[in-house]
């Protein structure tokens, strides 16, 4: 009896350890070690091994929606429409955006007299007081 049972625990304990190792088979090339590249790797003789490669013609990030009028500020005018209503929060979060990117050259008042535009060489930035810019659709402005 004793026997059996210290026949049994042998197979048990053989049956638990593995018994034979398993070799791995790379089925497809660097697939279990993978070269390494640092993000701004650049080799024009060999795209193996360059990390920065430009998107394909035609591609946009995700989550990015394409501008689709691009040079065409009329068509835009056209088919675009202002999705928010005016509200003083929408306010002040435009006159902030304002402040950052257009008084530079437009001014505080937009009248094409920001700090930047006497640096300009013959030709100031245009004053979006008139009525021309005022009568713009916003889509246009967009």
């Amino acid at each position: 009896m004793i026997r059996v049972l210290l026949i049994l625990i042998s197979l048990t304990m053989l049956g638990c350890s593995g018994g034979r190792s398993k070799t791995n088979i790379e089925v497809i090339q660097d697939m279990m070690e993978q070269p390494a590249l640092k993000a701004q790797d650049f080799d024009p003789h060999n795209r193996e091994k360059s990390s920065m490669l430009v998107p394909p013609e035609g591609s946009w990030p995700k989550n990015v929606e394409p501008y689709l009028y691009k040079g065409q500020p009329v068509a835009a005018g056209e088919k675009l429409s202002n999705p928010y209503k005016g509200s003083s929060e929408l306010l002040k979060v435009g006159q902030r955006h304002f402040n950052n990117y257009c008084a530079v050259c437009h001014g505080p008042g937009g009248q094409g007299d920001g700090p930047v535009a006497e640096k300009f060489q013959g030709v100031k930035p245009p004053s979006l007081m008139t009525q021309k810019i005022k009568d713009y659709p916003d889509g246009r402005i967009f």
